[in-house]
């Protein structure tokens, strides 16, 4: 069966609207320096060192709002690439006969970066993220080794997309793999598994899938 979706394209998309955004700051920001030179030549009045005070402000704010987007923008762009990646790495499973959904939209809102149906009928989703570095487990969370934190608990995202996907494609099973692409994966638990989630290392990511759908029995 084809795929459903394109992979990475969600994620461009907001790189796409986040760069729009940025650009439209930066427009600001400068129409907010200009404005104060503008009205004392084109009006002939005195602007007072207030109201250019407020207005560098304002600049300074939409300036600094406009360059977090464009980050914003740029992580968009790595998430879009280790998405384009881990399909690539999933393409053979699909000659063998494994059925995958890419970005699956889920009814309260996101997404899942890959849903897969094994020719055993079994069920996987595929988180997919970008962080560079080490992953650990720590005090019951994963984050990074010797880095910052993690932005949110991860786990606790991909388990919502477990009980969405049950729902949604009316399953009693399904098992949830998080994939780091450029991170380097060091689990101490049995299996890499945390609360129920896989964590694996994106080069490593088609084999664990075989070894879990080997290990699983036949749903039919």
């Amino acid at each position: 069966m084809p795929n459903i979706g394109t992979p990475g394209a969600y994620v461009r998309r907001l790189a796409t609207q986040r760069r729009l955004k940025a650009v439209f700051h930066f427009g600001v920001a400068v129409i907010f320096v200009l404005a104060p030179f503008f009205v004392s030549v084109a009006f002939q009045v005195p602007v007072g060192p207030l109201v250019y005070l407020l207005c560098l402000g304002a600049a300074a704010w939409f300036g600094f709002n406009g360059r977090y987007l464009l980050n914003r923008a740029k992580g968009a762009d790595q998430g879009a690439r280790a998405e384009e990646q881990v399909s690539r790495l999933l393409a053979p499973l699909e000659q063998e006969g494994w059925h995958i959904e890419y970005n699956l939209k889920l009814p309260y809102g996101g997404d899942v970066d890959a849903f897969l149906m094994s020719p055993k009928s079994n069920a996987y989703i595929v988180e997919v993220k970008s962080h560079a570095g080490e992953i650990v487990f720590d005090r019951n969370q994963l984050k990074r080794r010797r880095g910052h934190p993690l932005e949110k608990d991860f786990i606790k995202q991909v388990l919502r997309q477990v009980m969405a996907v049950k729902k949604l494609k009316r399953l009693r099973w399904v098992t949830a793999l998080l994939t780091f692409t450029r991170a380097r994966v060091n689990i101490d638990q049995p299996d890499s598994k945390v609360r129920d989630v896989y964590v694996v290392e994106g080069i490593f990511l088609r084999q664990r899938l075989r070894q879990l759908d080997n290990n699983y029995p036949m749903r039919r």
